[in-house]
This record gives C-alpha cells, structure tokens and sequence, in this order.
C-alpha cells in the first residue's frame, strides 16, 4: 500500500509538490509485475516456500524499479541467484539453491 496525500493539498502547501508528483508517479510501476519476475529466482524460491512473501509483494508485484536484481539485470550485469531484491546476499538461499542444483 502506497500512502498518498489528496492533491489538492499541492494547492495550499506548493513546498509538497514535488514529492507528491513523485509519489503519484509511483503508481504506475505499481500496476505491473517486474518485467523479469517470470525468469527471476525470487518467483521460484517464493513458489517452493523458502522465500518468504513480503519480498515478491514490496518488489515483484510492488516497486520493481527500487529492486536491485531488477537493477543489475536491466544493466547486463551478473549477480547471484540468491542476492534478495534490496541486495542482501542470503547464504541461506544459496544453500538451499545448491541442494536443489547438485
């Protein structure tokens, strides 16, 4: 959920204008899943249990332009499967990861 102020509040406080536009402009990317969540690893592991939900609602489903995998993967670079969207590398994922790829 994203919290918003009505915009008539631009009106009598022009100093909130610009974080408004900002926060309306959200909304957009809101509306979409990421364009990579049918190929990233977060679907997988999300879909066998060992991800917990939050992480594809605030990024996958949510604010995919803030997700770091979105990030490196948009610019070509590699990252591991198990980096979590806000650039945590989780050993515990890699683990169960490299039980599943032996």
């Amino acid at each position: 959920m994203l919290p918003l102020q009505h915009p008539t509040v631009a009106l009598y406080n022009n100093s909130l204008k610009k974080g408004m536009i900002k926060n309306y402009s959200k909304m957009k990317v809101l509306l979409e899943d990421c364009k990579w969540y049918h190929v990233c690893p977060m679907k997988k592991f999300y879909e066998e249990g060992k991800l917990n939900k939050r992480w594809v609602e605030l990024y996958c489903k949510g604010d995919w332009e803030s997700c770091i995998r979105y990030q490196t993967e948009d610019r070509g670079e590699p990252h591991p499967d198990w980096m979590l969207p806000d650039g945590y590398i989780d050993e515990r994922l890699h683990r169960l990861y490299n039980q599943v790829t032996r």
